[in-house]
């Protein structure tokens, strides 16, 4: 009880007194029980409704009703049960507001790791996204590269082309147009005089 005291923590002290109190009914002590009953209830006067003021109240009762004193030890079970009650709404306060406070933890830890989630499933669409640009910018460049390779192809055909005709169409030896042309030639002026009925003259030199 020493230590209890040198504390200053009036609820370690009164909480002491009551269970000495408690001991000393059980003993049969009744004047000792009372004593530290009433040294628990003077230590927690500031206290509110706690366990030590329950537990004292109710030994004062017990106290009491064993020396008949009816009117004093009814006085007192009034004051008991109204301090449990008491102490059992703020029990239920306290456990209700705990709960609260676990749902409310529970709650924010789903939040968060839906967030992270969310985070998670935002930077993969972000990197799929960027993976797709990267792939069209690719396909557009090997389109373009496609349509150069093509265009130049195109352009020495042409140019071969025009080479071998050329070829084909001048004597080799004089530059001057030679016998497939002249054939070609005569061929076509031939089908058209025939086709629009044009007369059609040929000079040798």
């Amino acid at each position: 009880i020493d230590i209890a005291i040198k504390s200053a923590f009036a609820l370690v002290i009164s909480e002491f007194h009551s269970l000495i109190a408690v001991s000393y009914l059980r003993l049969n002590d009744l004047e000792q029980a009372e004593l530290y009953s009433r040294k628990a209830l003077s230590a927690s006067d500031q206290l509110g409704h706690s366990k030590p003021v329950v537990d004292a109240l109710y030994t004062l009762y017990q106290i009491s009703e064993s020396k008949n004193e009816y009117a004093k030890a009814l006085t007192y079970h009034q004051q008991w049960t109204k301090a449990d009650k008491a102490y059992l709404d703020e029990i239920k306060a306290r456990s209700l507001a705990i709960e609260q406070v676990k749902h409310h933890t529970t709650e924010q830890k789903y939040q968060l790791a839906l967030l992270n989630n969310q985070y998670e499933s935002l930077a993969i669409k972000q990197d799929v996204t960027m993976q797709t640009v990267r792939n069209d910018r690719l396909f557009i460049g090997l389109l373009f590269a496609v349509i150069f390779v093509l265009i130049l192809l195109a352009y020495n055909v042409r140019h071969f082309r025009s080479v071998l005709k050329t070829d084909d169409e001048l004597d080799e030896l004089t530059g001057i147009l030679n016998r497939h042309f002249f054939r070609r030639y005569a061929i076509t002026a031939i089908d058209d005089c025939i086709s629009h009925n044009k007369p059609l003259s040929l000079i040798i030199v």
